[in-house]
């Protein structure tokens, strides 16, 4: 299955740029952020150790702020 995800990737990865692109002409996206879209990041990464968390809704970016919170704590003691 993962092949078959790669492949609809690669077919389809032209035509998303230029729907990405045109969401920046019609003013929906900036033209800077186009690359986000393809796992490309605008900033460097920062020094020191680095850990993501993702949340996709409220209740779980409340849990991952209460999870950030403990790790800082753990961190610093």
């Amino acid at each position: 299955m993962d092949k078959l995800y790669k492949i609809l990737f690669l077919l389809l990865s032209p035509f998303l740029k230029i729907y990405f692109y045109l969401r920046c002409f019609y003013g929906k996206d900036r033209f800077g952020s186009v690359g986000n879209h393809f796992g490309r990041a605008t900033a460097s990464r920062p020094q020191g150790k680095l850990m993501w968390v993702h949340a996709a809704s409220v209740g779980e970016s409340t849990a991952a702020l209460t999870f950030i919170n403990h790790v800082k704590k753990k961190i610093q003691t």
